[in-house]
């Protein structure tokens, strides 16, 4: 993966703030971590030796696993920017796991509604044309019998 010259800039600049922003503009493009860019934003700025970009966990407690959504994600991702830490960043990449990680199949499911049943659209013509044979077969007996019902009488 390619290094972001911005960051490296900013790294050798020193410049906290810009690369607290760089690192939340790259949270807010993959919220997934999906591309590897925020990693190796991570391992540029710890190859530039600009360790104070890390703080110490302030100790703000997480929200339980039941209580994540999309709104909760900003939230932390924003928390991270003021208070960039280890913890932070593992929590932030657990939410994402659980909100981003499937999006991809997610996204095919939701083009493809039948797939989440298992069941493909031509399989799902079949059943469709077995039910209307088999309803038309039950309609023909039934109607055979009121025939045969109204002859003997």
């Amino acid at each position: 993966m390619e290094s972001n010259k911005t960051l490296i800039n900013a790294i050798e600049n020193r410049e906290l703030s810009k690369v607290y922003s760089i690192l939340y503009t790259i949270l807010l493009s993959d919220p997934g971590f999906k591309t590897g860019r925020f990693d190796q934003a991570i391992a540029d700025i710890k190859a530039g030796n600009f360790e104070e970009v890390f703080q110490e966990y302030n100790g703000t407690e997480f929200k339980s696993e039941n209580e994540w959504d999309k709104q909760y994600w900003d939230s932390v991702a924003s928390d991270l920017v003021d208070n960039f830490c280890y913890e932070r960043i593992e929590h932030l990449k657990e939410v994402s796991a659980k909100l981003y990680i499937n999006e991809t199949e997610y996204d095919e499911k939701k083009k493809n509604p039948l797939q989440e049943a298992d069941v493909s659209p031509s399989k799902k013509s079949q059943k469709s044309r077995l039910i209307i044979v088999i309803g038309a077969a039950v309609l023909i007996v039934l109607l055979l019998i009121l025939i045969v019902t109204l002859i003997i009488k």
